[in-house]
């Protein structure tokens, strides 16, 4: 980490990431579609002395801004933590497969988000935990702390300094600054890793069957990728050391696992439905808090042709 030009920089002999490309879900959901428009809207710009020295920022306790994610990139670093609570698939962004987490069931709706802003599941993802900085690529390869300038969490007298009275970033934002420097390179290692499933054919189509029982309207969810357990179980000695060298297994192993979490977004969705009903019947806003207490137990739904 240094400053260079002012501005905060990492170097890296990465190559870049760039979540402003997209990938959509065919038919069905886009998943990228929000992702890619939120990034292409914030008012990014470098952080330097100049522009923030007499500034602030709140820490962030409101995902309004995540709301309508259907879905979230993943690292390598968080699949174990998160597979635990949503489910876990594989998306091809530009010519690089990521894991991804599944927030929805439906585009533009993050079952975790309510009305508020407040996130109602176990787990946040990396991605969104700190707003409203952005760690953006250079051409030669460097990455540079900005900020999405037109963000509420900024503030002239409230929260942490961007800089400390020696002219230098805070410790909270240097902090920050290393923390998405780590993640930058663990990103750039999770795609190097599901390289490897696609190369040995271990990605395989996921299409989703939801089925609403109240209407026996059935609807397809496509565009996601998951493990191929068949192929998977048929590996043969040496690929699977191949795989066990390079760090591929847990990878794996957390998306089959996750698979089961499908029912606790069946279960959101149930209630928020149930929620909108009652509102329309009583020609009210939406319950700000949907009966969610089954988040705490395993409670759980059953899906059709998964």
């Amino acid at each position: 980490m240094r400053s260079d030009g002012m501005a905060l920089v990492i170097q890296t002999n990465c190559f870049k990431a760039n979540f402003s490309s997209a990938n959509f879900f065919r038919r069905t959901v886009c998943i990228w579609e929000n992702w890619r428009k939120r990034r292409r809207f914030m008012a990014i710009i470098p952080i330097t002395k100049e522009l923030f020295g007499n500034k602030r920022f709140k820490r962030n306790l409101n995902y309004h801004f995540a709301g309508q994610d259907s879905v979230a990139p993943l690292a390598l670093s968080e699949v174990t933590r998160a597979m635990l609570y949503l489910p876990i698939g594989f998306a091809k962004v530009k010519d690089d497969w990521m894991p991804v987490a599944l927030q929805g069931l439906s585009a533009k709706k993050n079952l975790f988000v309510l009305p508020s802003g407040r996130w109602v599941g176990r787990y946040v993802p990396i991605c969104y935990r700190f707003q409203p900085f952005v760690l953006a690529s250079m051409e030669d390869n460097k990455q540079v702390l900005c900020c999405d300038d037109a963000s509420d969490l900024l503030s002239d007298s409230e929260g942490d300094h961007f800089f400390d009275a020696q002219s230098n970033p805070s410790e909270v934002v240097s902090g920050i600054l290393s923390f998405l420097g780590q993640h930058f390179q663990n990103l750039q290692a999770t795609r190097r890793l599901c390289a490897v499933l696609d190369e040995h054919g271990l990605l395989t189509e996921w299409s989703i069957k939801l089925q609403d029982h109240e209407s026996a309207k059935q609807a397809m969810l496509s565009g996601l990728y998951r493990v191929d357990e068949e192929a998977f179980n048929q590996l043969d000695a040496p690929i699977l050391g191949a795989l066990h060298q390079a760090g591929a297994l847990p990878l794996i192993y957390a998306q089959l696992l996750s698979i089961q979490n499908l029912a606790l977004l069946g279960q959101i969705s149930k209630e928020y439905q149930s929620a909108l009903k009652r509102a329309a019947m009583s020609n009210q806003q939406v319950s700000e808090q949907p009966e969610l207490t089954f988040l705490a137990d395993d409670t759980t739904i059953s899906f059709e042709g998964l």
